[in-house]
């Protein structure tokens, strides 16, 4: 019989997450169409959660005052205090029970095991896997990329597949090496594409760079996972798929500037960036200026 008192957490179904939590996030991915991650950032209050399981692996990235919390999972328990930039991992289906002593703010990361699997499922040599809980621990790229992707989040109607896959490819690639419970052989890259497959993909790049394009639909392009076609392009190009794309992008931004009477707003729609402040954010970054000044100077 199941034990009545234990919660279930699948984030695929949002409201029960208040299962678990007395407040809703302040903001999540529900509403974005993100199913291959959900990300939200949560003001919590001082609190016990009930014993409960996890759907999927939960990454907790702490951006709050200090606060003392516990977890307790199969008669063992963990410690520690939290403090702006420290990470907790709580594995999938593992029953545990959280406590913290404050107002907690953190952005919640969370990936199903599937998921995790699939971004890296060529490099490793199985198809079942473990993490293993962590707790208060430091850890700069996984704090990272909490705030690139809440960051992300905030950014109102605008899609970013490309960089939301790559994202997810360095976490899930970052936790199975790092962060589980069993010995694991990873698969050597050497070599990068064939020169067919590459040109395959860069074509497909060039003509669709103006689309939401995603790292899975690049990957599939050369039947490859995730992780193992980014390390294989980046061999080939010395760059990421994410950076090639975004550097073509810009490089088209320039022509269109010094070449058409297009307005900033229809070159950013026409070269993939879909609303002017995203390309003038990005413009800037790689050009040192932004593309109205970049026109001005022409």
């Amino acid at each position: 019989m199941l034990d009545k008192s234990l919660v279930a957490v699948d984030v695929t179904q949002e409201q029960t997450i208040l299962n678990a939590l007395p407040l809703a996030p302040i903001i999540s991915s529900a509403a974005k169409g993100w199913n291959k991650i959900y990300v939200a950032y949560h003001r919590q209050p001082a609190w016990e959660t009930p014993e409960l399981s996890f759907a999927q692996h939960n990454v907790v990235i702490y951006t709050g005052q200090p606060v003392q919390g516990k977890r307790y999972s199969e008669g063992h328990s963990l410690e520690g205090t939290y403090t702006s930039g420290k990470i907790g991992i709580y594995p999938a289906t593992i029953l545990q029970r959280i406590f913290w002593s404050d107002e907690a703010e953190f952005v919640q990361l969370c990936i199903s095991p599937q998921t995790l699997l699939y971004f890296v499922n060529e490099e490793l040599n199985t198809h079942s896997i473990e993490l293993a809980p962590q707790f208060a621990i430091d850890d700069s790229l996984v704090y990272g990329i909490g705030l690139a992707l809440k960051t992300e989040l905030e950014v109102k109607n605008t899609s970013n597949n490309l960089y939301l896959e790559s994202a997810i490819t360095l976490l899930s690639i970052h936790l199975l090496k790092h962060y589980t419970n069993t010995n694991t052989v990873w698969r050597q890259n050497t070599g990068g594409l064939s020169p067919s497959k590459l040109q395959s993909v860069l074509d497909y790049i060039h003509t669709y760079f103006d689309r939401d394009l995603g790292l899975v639909e690049l990957a599939a392009l050369v039947q490859l996972s995730p992780n193992y076609f980014v390390q294989l392009f980046k061999q080939s190009t010395g760059v990421t798929p994410y950076q090639y794309v975004l550097n073509y992008r810009i490089k088209t931004a320039k022509h269109l500037l010094a070449q058409s009477k297009l307005s900033i707003s229809q070159i950013a729609q026409n070269v993939g960036f879909f609303d002017q402040s995203r390309l003038t954010k990005l413009f800037r970054q790689h050009v040192g200026v932004t593309p109205k000044q970049y026109r001005n100077q022409i």
